[in-house]
């Protein structure tokens, strides 16, 4: 049977925190932003904002999923 190297279960770990840092990090950066932009008064690009914030967690969310995807399409090659 096929046996992964378990280190890989520990690498798609720090993976996935480390994305959920760079994830919460680019969402405080696009609101100091937001909070800089009103400031100045310029409310016209809230949408860009809200693009911008769609895009982090959508690369959150696909980068900490890798880890059970993985698992998921390897585990029948497994006999788990």
């Amino acid at each position: 049977p096929f046996n992964p190297n378990p280190q890989a279960a520990d690498l798609l770990g720090y993976l996935a925190w480390t994305l959920t840092a760079a994830a919460i990090a680019g969402l405080i950066i696009i609101g100091i932003k937001l909070a800089l932009q009103l400031r100045r008064g310029l409310m016209g690009e809230g949408t860009a904002h809200f693009q911008a914030m769609a895009a982090v967690l959508g690369a959150c969310i696909l980068g900490v999923s890798a880890g059970p995807i993985v698992e998921f399409v390897v585990s029948p090659y497994l006999g788990r």
